[in-house]
């Protein structure tokens, strides 16, 4: 089952709520102006509504205008590289977080936002750091403490990553998002029902959050609990209308339950959507097996085959379809590609041996027995004792 990523977060943008501090600042050095009679206050504040009009180049030019007047401002510096980051200008707005914090070194906002050009950058170590310092200042940034859990879960740390959400859920409890991507974790870790709790606690507070239902949808089959996965994938369809994704694990619920032709409508409207989703075609054709429509299966495992010609599975699955219809050295081809693409793939050399028997190859056909046996297939060595005496 496909389940959806984390959210992603956000910036500390516009710091409007410091402009009472500038004010101060400035009047402490008596009004500094420039030459044409302005203040670094109205330089700032000018950046600011620049920014929030995104014309960021005019941004950054007053605010190095207002630096020029006080180099000293570590709230311009901040706004400059805030900025510079809208302009994809990720060194220079580092830089300028850098030079915020020789101004002021408990300036938490600027750790937090250095912390999230070097994650945006893959610099995950630097990133955490800066989390780290911005929450060693402010043990309540629950912005910081998301970031840095987002980081934890890439790098696999899911318990510690789970360690942060919760913390932002207990400074905010009615922050879904944390809700939701503590469920991911939990999922990473198997800890089903406790993600389908988190889950539901996301979708509590926003009953429109699609992602939750669907993933809340994919941990109930993995519980199977299909006919409730339904219900959560039929709201994911209801909110997000052509999610690919949400049909094609609604098709797998409903085949699950032996709603054959609902599944084959769900995996064909999810093709409809993505036509170059060769896992909807494998399984529209694993469906079609079930009503032994053999013409149907093969084109399906056909279509996923040249769509993605690595898919182990589909050349093993057309391989049993070729079977079926007696085409023996069909079979055998296909499930040679598939052990060429995956050779711990046992029940190929399962089929493949006793195909190769079917055909007067007995030792080849014992020795692919003898290898499905080595790969954990339990009655593999039951069939050598039988046909490979």
């Amino acid at each position: 089952m496909k389940k959806i990523s984390i959210r992603t977060i956000k910036f500390e943008r516009w710091h409007i709520s410091t402009i009472k501090t500038i004010t101060c600042l400035i009047f402490a050095i008596s009004w500094s102006i420039d030459g044409n009679g302005q203040t670094a206050e109205e330089y700032n504040n000018r950046a600011i509504s620049k920014g929030k009009l995104r014309d960021y180049e005019g941004a950054v030019a007053d605010f190095t205008k207002a630096l020029e007047i006080n180099s000293k401002d570590a709230e311009a510096y901040l706004n400059r590289g805030v900025a510079k980051y809208s302009l994809k200008d990720y060194k220079g707005a580092i830089d300028d977080f850098s030079e915020s914090l020789k101004v002021d070194p408990d300036h938490s906002h600027a750790y937090y936002n250095r912390g999230i050009i070097k994650d945006d950058l893959q610099d995950y170590q630097g990133a955490m750091a800066d989390f780290d310092k911005a929450i060693e200042i402010d043990p309540k940034y629950s912005k910081a403490y998301y970031n840095r859990g987002k980081i934890k879960g890439n790098l696999q740390d899911h318990q510690g990553a789970i360690a942060d959400y919760s913390m932002v859920i207990s400074i905010n409890p009615g922050n879904a998002d944390a809700f939701y991507n503590r469920g991911i974790e939990k999922l990473s870790i198997q800890e089903i029902h406790e993600a389908i709790s988190d889950f539901s606690m996301a979708i509590e507070i926003d009953t429109f959050f699609a992602d939750a239902y669907f993933n809340r949808g994919t941990a109930k089959i993995t519980l199977q609990e299909y006919k409730d996965a339904i219900s959560d994938f039929n709201k994911v369809i209801e909110i997000k209308g052509n999610f690919s994704d949400a049909y094609s694990n609604r098709g797998a619920a409903k085949l699950a339950l032996d709603d054959i032709s609902g599944a084959i409508d769900d995996w064909t409207k999810t093709i409809e959507i993505d036509p170059g989703n060769a896992k909807a075609y494998c399984n529209r054709g694993t469906a079609k097996s079930k009503l032994q429509d053999f013409n149907g299966e093969f084109s399906d495992y056909s279509k996923a085959i040249a769509i993605n010609p690595l898919y182990a599975e589909a050349y093993y699955y057309r391989g049993m379809t070729r079977l079926k219809m007696k085409d023996y050295t069909g079979s055998i081809d296909d499930w040679t590609k598939t052990i060429e693409i995956n050779p711990k793939f046992a029940m190929a050399y399962f089929n493949r041996g006793l195909s190769k028997i079917l055909l007067g190859q007995k030792t080849d056909g014992c020795l692919d027995l003898k290898k499905a046996g080595e790969l954990g297939h339990k009655k593999a060595y039951n069939v050598i004792n039988e046909l490979c005496k």
